[in-house]
């Protein structure tokens, strides 16, 4: 008997398992699969336009005690999920444009001497959060600290206060997301 190879096998056992998945009724004989126009719903989809780093390539985050660090086009990877555990991900689209438009601004304003530095409490009701440092590597690959957590406030030389605020807040929101990241059901899960 004449055995076939499980490489020429798999391709189809994949296909197998994959039409049923994709919650369509088969074609019946000589019909047509739908086209695009079929599928039009007369809406336009809603597109969000990705904002690009602009001046850095990464960010590094010591903060509820792991390393999260988020590279200049919206992934991240962390040393310690709320599981324990490295994981990686990709940055939720509206989080990663907060993210990288406040960034973008902080690499390009005057920081302020070391005297002028002035702290900004962290969000109300947030549990995990920026606790630690953010660090920013320039596209020169030169490094400049962005904050430094004293107490319960998050301490800063930019210039400007709004974009600090703004960059401490989307900080603060990817705590959580990497915690979350691969153990959606939180710490002991």
């Amino acid at each position: 008997m004449k055995h076939t190879p499980l490489s020429l096998l798999l391709p189809i056992l994949i296909s197998f398992a994959i039409l049923p998945a994709c919650d369509s009724a088969p074609l019946e004989t000589g019909s047509e699969a739908p086209t695009a126009t079929d599928l039009d719903t007369g809406e336009e989809p809603a597109t969000v336009p990705m904002a690009f780093a602009n001046g850095w390539t990464e960010i590094t985050m010591i903060a509820n005690y792991a390393k999260t660090v988020m590279d200049s086009v919206g992934h991240f990877t962390t040393s310690r999920n709320a599981c324990g555990k490295e994981d990686a991900g990709a940055i939720d689209l509206g989080l990663w444009n907060s993210l990288a438009a406040a960034s973008n601004q902080a690499v390009v304003v005057e920081l302020l001497p070391s005297s002028g530095e002035y702290c900004l409490p962290h969000p109300e009701g947030l549990v995990k959060r920026m606790d630690g440092t953010a660090e920013v590597t320039l596209a020169n690959g030169s490094k400049r600290t962005l904050f430094e957590t004293r107490g319960y406030e998050a301490c800063t030389t930019i210039s400007d206060r709004q974009v600090a605020t703004e960059l401490l807040n989307s900080l603060n929101k990817m705590v959580s997301v990497a915690d979350l990241e691969g153990c959606p059901n939180g710490w002991g899960s």
